[in-house]
């Protein structure tokens, strides 16, 4: 079932990235006006106001700790290419997003914990999981976003095979939220449809390296929906 969830997941991110961009007047109705985005104009949801629920205090915490790690990328990219330390650089970066996925790794164990223990998540709190889950997905998309600029290089130049592992905990993430709270996951990637441009950057070219790894089976659909992605 997991697995399941997870490829119709992938699917669904990869299908977003064709999909129309999202107006902003219903992108702002969804998930406030709390902080902005510099560089968009949007909303960044981290609100606190249902900070007291533990799903809510895990994903902040999630959150936070991947602005720490964003931010250590973005200050060793921050003074643009330089080939002598190339190699260093391309560590330092990947060694981050390393930690991200450690990170997210945990978190999951943490939220399956507690959605576990029953009760119904709806209205504010379910606002709230959407608005985190969004904001984590573009923080990590915009910081790759960056790095690929720099190096002039692909995601899978840059992470390797690990590209996967990151999209992969990513996504199991969301599934393991939309398990317990229905409508996260549509939500999200609905929202993720407004950036296609981004999705199209960071994750293009990526079909040829999947189909080499995986092969086809189960995997034809997110197989096929990344040949589009292909440059």
């Amino acid at each position: 079932m997991r697995f399941t969830s997870t490829v119709f997941a992938l699917s669904s991110l990869f299908a977003a990235s064709f999909a129309a961009p999202a107006p902003q007047s219903g992108l702002t109705s969804l998930i406030g006006t709390d902080e902005l985005i510099p560089e968009l104009g949007l909303p960044l949801p981290l609100s606190r106001r249902t900070d007291d629920h533990p799903v809510i205090y895990q994903l902040n915490t999630c959150m936070e700790g991947v602005k720490g790690h964003t931010a250590t990328i973005n200050k060793t990219v921050a003074g643009g290419f330089d080939f002598g330390a190339k190699g260093q650089m391309m560590g330092t970066v990947k060694g981050e997003f390393g930690l991200i996925i450690k990170l997210v790794t945990s978190i999951i164990g943490e939220v399956t914990g507690i959605l576990s223990g029953g009760g119904e998540i709806s209205g504010d709190i379910k606002g709230e999981v959407v608005k985190l889950v969004f904001g984590l997905l573009l923080e990590i998309m915009f910081t790759l976003k960056g790095v690929l600029g720099v190096f002039k290089i692909s995601v899978f130049e840059l992470l390797g095979s690990s590209v996967f592992l990151l999209l992969s905990v990513c996504l199991h993430l969301i599934t393991v939220l939309d398990a317990k709270i229905e409508g996260v996951l549509s939500l999200v990637f609905g929202l993720l449809g407004g950036f296609s441009g981004v999705l199209h950057i960071v994750l293009g070219g990526l079909f040829g390296k999947l189909q080499g790894i995986l092969g086809g089976g189960a995997f034809g659909l997110v197989g096929g929906l990344l040949s589009c992605l292909s440059i």
